[in-house]
């Protein structure tokens, strides 16, 4: 029997993706909070854990439970976001305040289009025209629509069978594009 080949990595995964669902969640939350406290995020991930403990025992109980756990697990969820600079953290007098970075927070619009279903009469419409000084900017977003499963219509012209028309600009206003970029809903798409 033969193996199958490899998969080796392409251009195109060189954006890290969050793979653990805790990690994205903890990552939802601090995008939702904005500039959140530790405690907020350790009350968070107290309700999250215990919250069968709290429903069958009370709140006293699950207290001492989480004496019992140390809280390194949550710490190393947060280290590892720092580390793949997903969150950025500065202390602000004596707690230390967690917001997300710009690719944090490209990853979370990332997120929020797979999670998207296709389909329906509505479709996301996407026209660029950027110029040759703004190279990156042009292959971040090439990049970007791939991954948001968007197809290529036409030179420059992207369209995805959904409605995602909000996301995709705030994308645009988050890359400070929007000179270059057109973002529109429409439900007339030709077909051939």
């Amino acid at each position: 029997m033969t193996q199958p080949a490899p998969r080796y990595r392409t251009r195109r995964d060189h954006r890290p993706y969050l793979r653990s669902k805790a990690n994205r969640a903890l990552l939802h939350f601090v995008q939702e909070v904005g500039l959140a406290t530790i405690e907020t995020v350790s009350l968070y991930s107290f309700f999250l854990n215990y919250q069968r403990a709290i429903a069958r025992h009370g709140w006293a109980y699950a207290r001492e439970l989480k004496e019992i756990h140390n809280e390194r697990d949550l710490r190393r969820r947060l280290q590892e976001l720092r580390r793949q600079r997903f969150i950025q953290a500065r202390r602000v007098g004596g707690r230390i305040a967690l917001g997300l970075t710009d690719q944090g927070r490209i990853t979370m619009y990332l997120d929020r289009l797979r999670t998207r279903r296709d389909g329906g009469i509505v479709a996301t419409l996407v026209i660029f025209d950027i110029p040759e000084t703004e190279r990156l900017v042009r292959r971040q977003f090439r990049l970007f629509l791939i991954q948001a499963g968007f197809k290529k219509f036409q030179q420059s012209v992207w369209v995805r069978q959904a409605d995602v028309f909000e996301i995709v600009y705030e994308i645009i206003r988050q890359l400070k594009a929007g000179r270059w970029i057109t973002a529109l809903r429409t439900t007339d798409l030709g077909k051939s």
